[in-house]
């Protein structure tokens, strides 16, 4: 009697590379089909509700610095203002702390 392990292993690698290849391909038919109709709407595009509107005169265009500077402020302010509550809430923590009474038992059953 003949040894089958190494056709059926044979067997099994090729079904398993069908398989995994008929996967792949679906997933990149999908992926291709999409790109084609994403190019396709973009170059025969879609009716632009902003160019039937009457056009705005354009707003004056700020600086890369000062756009940088106001995101900076804005940062450090609510990074501080996150500190303070933190601080207004651990003084809380300390005063009610302070003001229950000391002694007291805490031994369990009474």
């Amino acid at each position: 009697m003949r040894d089958l392990i190494p056709q059926v292993q044979s067997l099994m690698r090729l079904r398993s590379f069908r398989i995994m290849t008929n996967r792949y391909v679906s997933a990149a038919a999908a992926v291709v089909l999409g790109f084609v109709m994403w190019g396709a709407v973009s170059t025969f595009g879609v009716p632009n509700a902003a160019a039937l509107l009457p056009q705005q005169p354009a707003a004056r265009q700020e600086r890369f610095g000062t756009k940088f500077n106001t995101a900076v402020n804005g940062f450090y302010k609510s990074l501080d203002d996150t500190f303070k509550s933190f601080t207004l809430t651990a003084e809380n923590g300390l005063d009610q702390i302070r003001a229950q009474s000391i002694g007291g038992s805490t031994a369990k059953g009474e």
